[in-house]
């Protein structure tokens, strides 16, 4: 039998002979190095102690970079788009400060200032709807907000929550929230799409469906208790409610049968609640509601990692009867820091276009405002953390979304430092990193950008 095993050898040999003389060949800016035997040689980690621009950090790059081969052309292109996002010449509006592009119009920003003016005497609710992707972490930003406009304005309690949680954690820190013989259904669901309320879910009861719920008052002042209970379900056939405030005794609620969303409506003083159905397990329900009669309330609709655009899909009947119930006087969107580099920020705009469209429309009355996507950070395998550097498009882009739909627009973005303020948090432990790699604002920190929200809000 022949021998190849010389000749593999030489052919070997050959072949790095080829890959050294290749390395010293000029590559085009096109074509990026790659360092094969990168895992073999030593890393040169830059110390967290050094200041972000500093001249060790730039020696460091630029010794790494002309090892690699590479020179400033390379970065010719990466760097004239994120200029133009950042440059003076911008249309991107950096400002801590609240634009109002309606401004001309009847619900601007400066009628919210006065119907909040006017809550306490008019003894009418100033109710605000916020709409998030979870970037602030245990509802820190929401409640504080809360907190802050109940203590000027009055009002109480932790205003509209689901039947059941829907984040991933199963809880909220606001609220006390135990439930049993309930089933979860999305919009993303076949056939849910028509029966979906303001959250994007619907439940429907089993045997001996329970909810016993009660606000956190050790979490944010005036959670403890509220003036009034309510809760919003869609029945077809008579139902039986049984609900006990306050750990009292349960009182029996024979409700007939109706068409569209209905409404069952307590005023009591309420500490707690626990209610359960009876009868009626093929009804629909959608949440519970705890607030006071006056001053503000605030309804904290947050879906994790969405982009907003599922709001397009809660139907039109629902949304026009719920803004009978439960009308509001603000609907702040706040969505877009998880969306992915690779999304067509085209497409996006047209659909949330279409998405505030539709609650425009149905909340006639209602003031809109964007807040935009904060800062984000990621991390490598060897658990470096480095800025996302497209988030300035995405900010611009949703500058544009307000502008188009003429709505006021907050640019959490700039408020926070920019692209690297989550890497800068980060490495100040001031952020929380869940188990799939996405990066949350941690309570202090959120609680900090809700008193600076605060303040523009009063500003404008």
């Amino acid at each position: 039998m022949q021998n190849y095993l010389k000749s593999v050898l030489k052919l070997i040999w050959v072949v790095i002979a080829i890959l050294l003389l290749l390395s010293f060949i000029p590559l085009p800016s096109s074509i990026k190095p790659v360092r094969l035997l990168s895992d073999l040689l030593p890393h040169h980690d830059v110390e967290h102690d050094i200041a972000f621009g500093s001249d060790e950090i730039t020696d460091a790059l630029n010794q790494e970079l002309e090892m690699l081969g590479i020179g400033d052309d390379d970065f010719a292109e990466e760097t004239d788009i994120y200029t133009a996002a950042s440059s003076s010449d911008s249309r991107l509006w950096e400002s801590d400060q609240i634009i109002d592009y309606g401004y001309e119009e009847k619900n601007n920003m400066g009628n919210l200032l006065v119907k909040l003016a006017q809550s306490a005497s008019s003894h009418t609710p100033v109710r605000i709807a916020y709409f998030g992707d979870s970037y602030f972490t245990t509802d820190a930003f929401s409640a504080t907000l809360r907190e802050s406009l109940q203590q000027e304005y009055g009002g109480s309690g932790i205003g509209y929550v689901s039947v059941t949680p829907t984040n991933k954690r199963g809880y909220r820190p606001p609220i006390y929230h135990l439930c049993k013989g309930w089933r979860r259904y999305a919009v993303n669901v076949p056939n849910s799409i028509d029966q979906a309320g303001i959250s994007g879910y619907y439940f429907k009861p089993a045997d001996g469906a329970e909810v016993f719920a009660y606000g956190l008052k050790g979490y944010a002042s005036l959670l403890g208790s509220s003036d009034q209970f309510s809760l919003y379900f869609n029945n077809q056939a008579p139902i039986q409610l049984g609900i006990a405030l306050n750990n009292g005794p349960e009182k029996k609620y024979n409700i007939p049968a109706g068409k569209g969303l209905n409404q069952l409506n307590i005023n009591a003083h309420v500490d707690s609640v626990r209610w359960r159905v009876l009868k009626g397990d093929k009804s629909t329900f959608y949440g519970m509601a705890m607030d006071g009669k006056s001053g503000v309330s605030l309804d904290d609709i947050s879906t994790e990692d969405s982009n907003g655009t599922h709001l397009r899909n809660i139907p039109k009947w629902w949304l026009k009867d719920f803004n009978k119930m439960r009308p509001y006087d603000l609907v702040i969107l706040q969505y877009g820091s998880y969306l992915p580099r690779n999304t067509n920020l085209a497409n996006y705009k047209r659909k949330m276009n279409a998405t505030i469209a539709q609650l425009k429309a149905n909340m006639p009355n209602a003031t809109f405002l964007l807040i935009s996507a904060g800062s984000q950070a990621q991390t490598n395998r060897y658990g470096q953390v480095s800025p996302v550097p497209y988030m300035a498009k995405i900010v611009e882009c949703q500058q544009e979304i307000a502008e188009e739909n003429n709505i006021a627009f907050w640019n959490l973005f700039h408020t926070m430092g920019g692209e690297a303020a989550m890497q800068n948090l980060s490495q100040d432990n001031k952020t929380v990193q869940l188990n799939d790699g996405s990066m949350r604002l941690n309570v202090y920190e959120s609680i900090n950008l809700a008193k600076r929200f605060i303040d523009a809000l009063k500003d404008e």
